[in-house]
């Protein structure tokens, strides 16, 4: 609910949140005395109502009243439905029960589907069958899925790359107990050895959405003129892949699910450059016997290395929290939020125990390609770990201080003070070549006249640190106060490459950045979505459309206030800010703040890698551009049409991609 008053500034309006129970009722009191001062209680004249979407909701609201002090809420037309009202409860259980069959039916099809195609392919083992699926997509354990046999597994990547290959198995028939993979050592025509050490073998983790998200599912088709496009579905509840746990071996696979493994191949710099073979073993018990099953793995390792660090600079947010200034309120019957400030002070939430291992942190982020950092007032530069980074050769850039258009722009205020102390300190550990000021988050053009005297005072007093903002100018500094800023970072659904040309023309690089409550039909990381939407981002859609950085506001909001410490089913949950189900999620939580993987941040590093590719092919296509191969390499950097037709369209096909992906590779080997 809204509440102002005429002399309320839009932003200055109260903004008050509740939760009604589904085929229920709820009376809502709402005390004058928590006005906050902009609005006067004397003179409102403004209450509105807005409802969260998601599903299908149709909301009653009736006898709005304003009590006189000590007046009863009671009373008036509108008699409150008891909470145990057998009649609405029994509607809610046939629903969900109805609802949880539906799926239970199409998870049993898609299940016959799968070991009618491992029998006929010899990949089923006393009841257990065997399957393989990319990366890219999201096998569902108890809802519809779609895999191939698995005949043999394999894996192609560069060195200083990881890729990876899930490897899936299922029984109808009976339970199966101590679950585990292992890979042998793989070698080579000539000898060469390529180290089990390399692969781990995770347990994919599944996550439980049980609250319908702020947003549509989206999928992708094709016309009959074979042009991509994209059309909105329901989001399906239930239970997704999500984190990878790393700390599970052997575990329980129930009859009628699908488990999957993830193999994770990561390739050493040193590595030779050839095709190794080797095999995955699956072990399992079944009863009282032990059972075994082998399956050929192959890996080829490219004649060419990817740098240790991001082929953009990137901006990315990480403050491990439990809960966002959102919906989480209430705690009535059945509500899925908790007490905030509760969770604040207890120290086995799991952002709190994540807090205490920084540098564990530090080192799994870049592992994935993102140097640990914050864009905001709360946190400062973690100068250790930046360091630290900087010695491997694996530091990006970060943020040194937040600023907006209400800076006292003298240079003697405090604030310049604090941005000085920073600059020196940076200056003095090395690290000033990877540092920007970060700021005017998303602020409008009428703030941009006060915002133009900061930048001055800025240029005048450190000129060669980068100043980067989200501000929303559609000129990028080319007609507007804001031509003193080095880099624009809009929303995708901002980024227009006729307008991001005059910019560069001008001298000013222009990146892209992606939040909740943007254009749903672009790529998304929403949990919801299809992970390949992770990849598409940071890899084909950054090739075809060559934004100069990447922003993103955090990785680490979470829902759930303990760690995952078992599985693979588990208790974490997929919410994040408001109802975006897996915005500025894309990490978990294990034992004791352990980092984890999801399946999305694997698709994140993949995407950026798939974007090195095309990196180190234009390098090489500039230095030899009569080459043979040259048209072909061409038309692979435009990113063909059946990947990515537009910003809004694109392939969801996980084989269609790979097929780009590994003929840019094939053409940078071609090019030595």
């Amino acid at each position: 609910m809204f509440i102002g008053s005429p002399e309320t500034p839009h932003a200055g309006k109260y903004v008050v949140n509740t939760a009604a129970p589904g085929h229920r009722f709820r009376r809502w009191v709402v005390p004058i005395s928590n006005l906050p001062a902009a609005v006067l209680p004397t003179n409102v004249t403004s209450i509105g109502f807005s409802a969260r979407r998601g599903t299908n909701v149709r909301l009653h609201i009736s006898n709005i009243r304003l009590l006189k002090k000590g007046e009863e809420s009671g009373g008036g037309t509108f008699t409150e439905a008891p909470a145990d009202n057998p009649a609405m409860r029994d509607i809610v259980r046939r629903t969900v029960a109805a609802r949880a069959k539906e799926r239970a039916e199409i998870h049993a099809r898609a299940l016959e589907r799968f070991e009618s195609a491992c029998s006929e392919a010899n990949t089923a083992q006393g009841g257990v069958c065997f399957g393989k699926a990319s990366a890219m997509s999201r096998v569902m354990p108890r809802d519809d899925f779609s895999a191939d046999p698995a005949r043999s597994l394999a894996v192609r990547l560069a060195r200083n790359e990881k890729e990876s290959v899930q490897l899936l198995v299922a029984s109808r028939e009976k339970d199966l107990s101590d679950v585990r993979v292992r890979v042998s050592d793989l070698v080579s025509g000539s000898g060469e050895v390529f180290s089990a050490a390399n692969v781990a073998c995770l347990v994919t983790g599944y996550s439980e959405m049980k609250v319908a998200p702020d947003y549509s599912y989206w999928t992708t088709e094709k016309s009959p003129s074979n042009t991509l496009y994209r059309i909105p579905r329901r989001p399906v509840l239930g239970w997704y892949p999500e984190p990878l746990l790393d700390f599970l071996d052997g575990i329980e696979v129930k009859k009628g699910d699908v488990q999957s493994f993830w193999l994770k191949v990561r390739c050493p710099e040193n590595q030779r450059a050839g095709e190794y073979r080797g095999a995955v073993e699956v072990s399992w018990e079944s009863g009282s016997r032990a059972h075994k099953r082998k399956i050929p793995f192959g890996v080829k390792v490219y004649d060419f290395s990817l740098p240790l660090t991001p082929p953009v600079p990137m901006s990315i947010a990480f403050k491990p929290s439990t809960r966002a200034p959102s919906v989480r309120t209430d705690g009535i019957a059945g509500d899925y939020y908790e007490n905030e400030r509760r969770m604040a002070g207890d120290k086995e939430n799991s952002a709190n125990l994540a807090r205490k291992r920084t540098g564990e942190w530090a080192d799994f982020l870049a592992d994935n390609l993102i140097t640990i950092d914050y864009l905001y007032p709360s946190v400062g530069p973690r100068w250790k770990e930046l360091v630290e980074l900087k010695k491997q050769g694996r530091l990006d850039r970060f943020n040194l201080l937040y600023w907006n258009q209400k800076v006292n722009p003298d240079e003697n205020s405090a604030f310049f003070k604090r941005a000085r102390e920073r600059y020196e300190k940076a200056k003095e550990l090395g690290l000033l070549g990877h540092a920007v000021f970060y700021g005017m988050d998303e602020i409008r053009p009428k703030d941009f006249g006060d915002a133009s005297k900061v930048i001055a005072t800025f240029k005048r007093l450190f000129p060669e640190v980068p100043l980067v903002t989200t501000a929303v100018d559609s000129t990028y500094g080319c007609a507007s106060a804001l031509s003193g800023m080095d880099e624009f970072i809009p929303l995708t659904t901002s980024y227009v490459p006729e307008q991001v040309a005059k910019a560069r023309k001008e001298g000013r690089k222009v990146g892209w950045y992606i939040c909740a409550g943007i254009d749903e039909v672009r790529p998304q990381f929403f949990f919801a979505h299809d992970v390949i939407e992770s990849r598409h981002l940071m890899g084909a859609h950054a090739v075809k459309y060559r934004p100069d950085s990447f922003l993103y506001y955090e990785i680490a909001l979470w829902d759930s206030d303990r760690p995952i410490t078992s599985g693979p089913f588990t208790g974490w949950s997929p919410e994040s800010y408001r109802l975006w189900s897996g915005d500025g999620n894309l990490t978990a939580c294990g034992p004791g703040g352990k980092p984890l993987s999801t399946v999305r941040l694997e698709n994140f590093r993949d995407g950026l890698e798939d974007l090195h590719y095309a990196k180190i092919l234009e390098k090489r296509l500039a230095a030899q551009p009569d080459a043979p191969w040259a048209e072909k390499a061409r038309k692979l950097l435009a990113v063909p049409d059946e990947v990515v037709t537009s910003l809004v369209a694109f392939t969801t096909e996980p084989k269609v991609y790979q097929r780009w992906r590994n003929a840019l590779a094939d053409i940078i080997e071609e090019s030595k």
